[in-house]
């Protein structure tokens, strides 16, 4: 069994075993890292696919839809509205878990108000 699924190419949902896409299991076997973070995603409640996720980097640059910078570690996580799992986009860990899981939009809205209350007039 084991020397059969060393022979395979691919998962069966078609993902490559290449270094990027293989998870090497402690046990020997390998997996598949997609096809492990689309099950993570059911798993929260996220209706995202992988060749979606990899769209969305493309698409934001590899960058936080916040802040604009890449992620520094890991991939940027996927933002999702919790009661409904719908997919917002991508984020930094950063602007994902310390500014938007800590505020509520009416906080955000007074923030903005805060921030524009002190805000020094632009000059010419």
């Amino acid at each position: 069994m084991a020397a059969a699924q060393s022979a395979r190419t691919h998962c069966p949902k078609g993902h490559p075993f290449d270094e990027v896409n293989t998870h090497h299991r402690p046990t020997g076997g390998r997996g598949c890292k997609p096809c492990r973070r689309e099950a993570v995603w059911r798993q929260r409640g996220i209706h995202l696919q992988w060749e979606q996720y990899l769209g969305m980097v493309r698409e934001t640059g590899n960058r936080c839809e916040i802040c604009g910078r890449p992620p520094k570690t890991s991939a940027l996580s996927v933002d999702h509205r919790h009661s409904d799992g719908l997919v917002r986009g991508l984020l930094c860990y950063r602007c994902n878990r310390r500014v938007l899981g800590r505020l509520t939009l009416e906080q955000v809205h007074s923030l903005v108000r805060y921030l524009e209350k002190y805000e020094l007039p632009k000059s010419s």
